[in-house]
């Protein structure tokens, strides 16, 4: 059953977050394309660069995983509130914050993969290389390093320090994959079992 047979709110209570990340990452398709050509232009331009800082927070915070790291986390919320829908609202805040981070203090590399290995992806699809796998939330601006496979053979990494592109050799390649697997949830992504 399509959700558009639902009355109006019933439609938003369900598809409304959905139909949120269906506009975000419309917004991204364009500059995707670009990524895949390894073009970084667009980070010059502040409506493209805006999209694509959205995208990254959005596309960090969404998951089930962060979900359940914010259902966890020590914040002070009072009895009578259901964590889970809090933590819906507060994924939404964090993407922003991350966002904002991305497009006013980060710096964009391409990591540039010949080996014969291949990047792998999960159901985390942007991790955090500086933080505690149990706990994504708890000093999320203070030690940023993003780590985002776009195909396997080329991801970007996000930080507060130009790295300049990389072209990683095979252990680099192998580290950021068991990073991706640490972090992931339920699943992992592969062309090659052999890359997991």
């Amino acid at each position: 059953m399509y959700c558009t047979t639902y009355h109006y709110n019933d439609y938003l209570k369900k598809c409304g977050i959905e139909d949120f990340h269906n506009i975000v990452e419309e917004k991204f398709k364009g500059i995707l394309a670009k990524i895949c050509e390894k073009d970084l232009s667009f980070l010059k331009n502040d409506e493209e660069r805006g999209n694509f800082s959205f995208y990254i927070g959005c596309q960090y915070t969404r998951t089930n995983k962060m979900r359940e790291n914010l259902i966890n986390a020590p914040i002070q919320i009072p009895q009578n509130i259901n964590k889970e829908n809090i933590a819906k609202v507060l994924s939404l805040i964090f993407s922003d914050l991350i966002g904002n981070w991305v497009f006013s203090k980060s710096k964009v590399s391409l990591l540039i993969n010949n080996t014969d290995s291949n990047f792998i992806t999960g159901d985390q699809p942007i991790i955090n290389t500086q933080v505690e796998i149990s706990n994504q939330f708890k000093q999320v601006l203070n030690k940023m390093e993003l780590f985002f496979p776009i195909t396997p053979k080329l991801a970007l990494y996000i930080s507060n320090d130009l790295r300049g592109d990389q072209f990683l050799d095979k252990n680099e390649v192998a580290i950021f994959n068991e990073m991706i697997l640490q972090h992931s949830n339920e699943q992992v992504y592969s062309i090659d079992m052999t890359d997991i």
